[in-house]
């Protein structure tokens, strides 16, 4: 009904017959749906498309990026971009922020520590943050990563993607299966 506003305040400017106004409500189709007859269609789905992985500290201090597309090299003002963000966000609402959707693009932001660790999709958030936290939980958890992170932290060496090898293997494993 509220799709077709103008048609219905139309109606009532002319004083429409009740009969007609009902079968304008498509009330059969609404009382099939309550009482079950009928399903509702259920949203279109959009698979999720992996476009970065980054992890940072919150003054944007880069120490691991991942693209998953070819010829993605924004991943400095990316970077400067979220660290000057989450700067806002924990100024004016003493709070980091979790998501940022622009467009049919989504950006997740998980914290851990002294880190943000950052992932850019296109598609559905739901199932992305369910990695995103599976990643986290991972890189804390394996002694190896959560090493080669910190000493990152305090040599300002950027993490390979197989150096800790550990670290291909856990991506392999969340965000490509």
């Amino acid at each position: 009904m509220l799709e077709q506003i103008d048609l219905w305040e139309k109606i009532d400017k002319v004083e429409t017959p009740i009969a007609e106004r009902i079968n304008l409500a498509s009330t059969n189709s609404v009382l099939e749906r309550m009482q079950g007859r009928r399903a509702v269609e259920p949203p279109e789905l959009v698979d999720e498309e992996p476009i970065l992985l980054l992890i940072m500290d919150n003054s944007g201090a880069t120490y691991f990026n991942h693209p998953f597309i070819v010829n993605w090299d924004h991943s400095d003002l990316f970077s400067s971009f979220m660290s000057a963000f989450n700067m806002f966000m924990d100024e004016i609402f003493s709070k980091s922020i979790d998501r940022i959707r622009v467009g049919e693009n989504t950006i997740l932001v998980n914290p851990i520590e002294s880190f943000l660790v950052c992932y850019v999709i296109k598609g559905q958030s739901y199932p992305a943050l369910q990695k995103l936290t599976r990643f986290t939980e991972a890189i804390r958890d394996n002694p190896e990563i959560w090493k080669a992170l910190k000493k990152s932290e305090k040599t300002s060496e950027m993490l390979e993607l197989n150096n800790p090898p550990a670290l291909k293997t856990v991506i392999d494993e969340i965000f490509t299966h």
